[in-house]
């Protein structure tokens, strides 16, 4: 199945398509699209879905 997911890139986000299996409430394995180490935004559905766009600027909050 064919997901999209946000890629932080410096101060900005990425959208990108990736190829998921098998899933449950807290995990998604991803089978392709990203890289290891590239790191993808987590949150909030609302947050996520409909306040990020492509290229979006963010700061990032520990």
């Amino acid at each position: 199945m064919t997901e999209q997911v946000f890629v932080v890139s410096a101060d900005s986000v990425l959208l990108r398509a990736v190829e998921t299996g098998i899933q449950d409430y807290d995990y998604i394995q991803i089978l392709s699209g990203l890289e290891v180490g590239e790191e993808v935004v987590t949150g909030p559905y609302d947050a996520i879905s409909r306040r990020l766009t492509n290229r979006s600027k963010i700061k990032i909050e520990d």
